[in-house]
Parts: structure tokens; C-alpha cells; sequence
């Protein structure tokens, strides 16, 4: 059993770029359900990010955002230069910078963990 955390996208070929490509999440499972293009990304029994291009368009908040430790901190950050704020050190051994996925959504990249 894992647990959802779902983004509604205008591009799943873009996203996948920036998730899959960028920051190393692994692609699950790909699928169609009617008007939508779903994929699911992640691993193990953690929690799973859905990626959903279809009827609902993409909603983009900036109180809402998505924490992942990428495959390659230093690669993603050179490559999301021009949205990337930070770093913010929270706590003893954990930093972590903000970018912005292709749809606008924040997403916190994270270094090291207490």
C-alpha cells in the first residue's frame, strides 16, 4: 500500500522530462483512463506522485509544494537556475532549494537528512 500525491499537468511528456529525466523519479506505471494520461512515479512503498494531463486543467499554487531528494541535486538545480530559490537550512543536515516544475508548481528540492 502506498500513498498519492496527485499534480494535474498540461504536458505528461514535459513533466516526465522534468521528474523522470531531471530529477531521477522512477516511472512506475503509465496509462490511459479515458480522457486522461496518467503516470505514476516514485518506488518502494513510499508515498507516489500521479501525474494526470486530461480534463482538469493544471492549478499551480504557491502555498502548495512537493519535496523531493533528486538523483542529482547539483545537475537539477544548474538546469532550473532561472526559478531556484534558496537554499533554506531548517534544520541541523538538511537544506533545501526551491525550483519550479514545467506547470509553475514548487517543488523543494532536498539535500542530506537529520
Amino acid at each position: 500500500m502506498f500513498a498519492l500525491t496527485t499534480m494535474f499537468v498540461s504536458d505528461l511528456e514535459r513533466s516526465l522530462a522534468f521528474y523522470c529525466g531531471l530529477l531521477g523519479l522512477p516511472l512506475l506505471e503509465e496509462k490511459q483512463a479515458g480522457p486522461n494520461r496518467i503516470a505514476f512515479l516514485g518506488q518502494g512503498d513510499t508515498t507516489h506522485l500521479e501525474l494526470i494531463q486530461g480534463a482538469v486543467p493544471p492549478a499551480p499554487s504557491g502555498s502548495i509544494s512537493v519535496g523531493i531528494v533528486p538523483a542529482g541535486l547539483t545537475q537539477a538545480l544548474d538546469a532550473c537556475a532561472d526559478s531556484a530559490e534558496g537554499p533554506v537550512s531548517p534544520a541541523p543536515g538538511v537544506t533545501f532549494w526551491f525550483v519550479r516544475d514545467p506547470d509553475g508548481y514548487r517543488v523543494q528540492l532536498l539535500s542530506g537528512r537529520s
